[in-house]
């Protein structure tokens, strides 16, 4: 094999690193294993990815990797078709529009700003759902999963870093 071939096939194999992360971490949580309620409280896994990575390398999570990954989503959760990927979306765009503000701060401010923008989405996401069903649901699971999420996002920057630094050192 041509030595410049297998640099780039090597380059676009690390490439989709974090979408196929996104993807294992979204089959891994949101799939039904038994535990009752279990799905209700999971964290947001996506959103804390999708979050990171824009941040980070946002040319690896570029806004189809992320629609179609909310796609997936809802299919595996049974929420409408779109729901999901619309909140994966919104996460992308304003972390990507705030990217200046993050890179390169304590992790403090990426984790503020995460709280802010997820907590949006999950609203977002909440409100699109009451619509859809045209009655109000309570919000209480919506913001224990809010909460699980923000309470977990430092554990997986930290392995999402550690994946960065491992194996996208090149990209």
């Amino acid at each position: 094999m041509n030595p410049g071939l297998a640099y780039r096939l090597n380059l676009m194999l690390r490439g989709t690193v974090p979408a196929l992360l996104t993807l294992l971490l979204i089959l891994l949580v949101n799939l039904r294993i038994g535990l009752a309620g279990l799905a209700e409280v999971a964290p947001q896994v996506a959103m804390m990815s999708v979050f990171y990575w824009t941040v980070h390398r946002p040319y690896l999570m570029a806004a189809p990797v992320v629609f179609v990954l909310g796609l997936v989503e809802d299919i595996l959760l049974g929420t409408p078709l779109g729901l999901n990927a619309l909140a994966l979306l919104v996460i992308s765009g304003i972390a990507e529009s705030q990217r200046a503000v993050f890179v390169g701060q304590a992790f403090i401010v990426n984790w503020v700003g995460f709280t802010i923008i997820c907590g949006f989405a999950v609203l977002l996401t909440w409100l699109m759902v009451c619509l859809y069903y045209l009655t109000l649901i309570d919000p209480t699971v919506s913001l224990i999963q809010l909460a699980i999420t923000i309470l977990l996002f430092p554990l997986f920057a930290a392995f999402f870093t550690q994946v960065r630094q491992a194996v996208l050192r090149l990209i």
